[in-house]
């Protein structure tokens, strides 16, 4: 009787435990590597961020006015200011220039770009019409705090009524926005509700007066609270 032996290709179950092991290892780094940023797709901590650019709505040719630009970083960094105009000529740096209308009349842009120490940048562009006959701002006569001790003397915890007299000099129409440094106010009109805060201290009323062209004009008052009753 002759007996055949067959000899199998046996593997233990360690060496499958193994190999299965690595193949997951080099699945699993060829995906973290794929979703980790490399450093420079790191996003920055240092963009500016321009808070408002400030220049009027309407001038009249060669007129000579002064545009701002508030802008800041989350870590303060030194900024830099890079001005740009479509047309007339811009004289200064840093945040406030000095701006030359063109002589001909037409809409010319005035561009900011605010770079931080790292590199990133914010712009912001406001347009400006010159021409002949620009629509001018509202008038503000006055800001009246109503039952306010000679007008500007006010009690802690009291309502009051605010007034602005104002008029814009083409006739158009007016919106109101009111704010105040401390207590509460009211009001989308030409009369606003303040309530005084519960404490001594001295209150601005803020009044923002703007006409259906653009043009605004700011308003104020000064109150002293705590005064008396």
């Amino acid at each position: 009787m002759k007996i055949t032996f067959v000899r199998l290709n046996y593997r233990p179950r360690w060496a499958i435990v193994l190999v299965l092991l690595a193949t997951l290892m080099i699945v699993c780094g060829a995906c973290t590597a794929s979703t980790v940023p490399s450093p420079s797709q790191q996003p920055t901590k240092d963009t500016p961020v321009i808070h408002y650019l400030k220049a009027p709505k309407q001038v009249i040719p060669s007129e000579t006015m002064r545009i701002t630009c508030a802008a800041t970083t989350k870590n303060e960094s030194i900024l830099n200011y890079e001005w740009s105009a479509t047309g007339g000529q811009i004289q200064g740096k840093g945040n406030s220039v000095i701006w030359t209308a063109p002589s001909a009349v037409g809409v010319y842009t005035i561009t900011v770009d605010v770079s931080s120490y790292e590199g990133s940048k914010a712009t912001s562009s406001a347009t400006i019409l010159v021409t002949d006959k620009p629509n001018r701002p509202p008038v503000i006569h006055s800001v009246t705090c109503l039952g306010c001790k000679n007008g500007t003397q006010a009690a802690v915890w009291k309502t009051y009524s605010i007034q602005c007299d104002a008029s814009d000099p083409e006739g158009d129409a007016l919106s109101y926005q009111w704010s105040a440094t401390a207590g509460k106010i009211e009001g989308n009109g030409r009369f606003a509700t303040w309530q005084s805060p519960g404490q001594y201290t001295y209150t601005v009323i803020t009044v923002k007066v703007r006409d259906d062209k653009g043009n605004e004009t700011e308003g104020y008052l000064a109150v002293n609270v705590g005064c008396c009753d």
